[in-house]
């Protein structure tokens, strides 16, 4: 199992132990999918804030160009939006379909 696959798959004690072994929170996949989108996008709140405190980008673009919080907001995800606009998260980051966050929900 990579990385990536941990995030996703909501392992939170393994994700932990990657984080204090120096994994480099801001790794994308082949697809360009990051641990923070991945886990915003699942709902993980734990492991999302676990990201974010090992310096996790909040803003780095994914795939199609989201960002986490366009995740959250297509997901409705309201605790996960708060979460990461604790951490500075931009609600103007426009992704590869044109769409900020704050539209998403909208339109998916």
């Amino acid at each position: 199992m990579n990385v990536i696959q941990t995030y996703s798959k909501g392992q939170q004690e393994y994700v932990k132990y990657l984080l204090k072994a120096g994994a480099d929170p801001n790794i994308s996949c082949y697809a360009n999918w990051t641990p923070l989108q991945e886990s915003a996008d699942y709902g993980f709140y734990e492991i999302t804030k676990m990201l974010l405190e090992s310096g996790a980008n909040v803003n780095q673009p994914g795939y199609e160009g989201r960002t986490a919080l366009h995740e959250a907001a297509k997901n409705n995800s309201y605790n996960m939006i708060c979460l990461l606009l604790q951490y500075n998260a931009k609600k103007d980051i426009i992704d590869n379909n044109k769409k900020k966050p704050v539209y998403v929900e909208i339109t998916i």
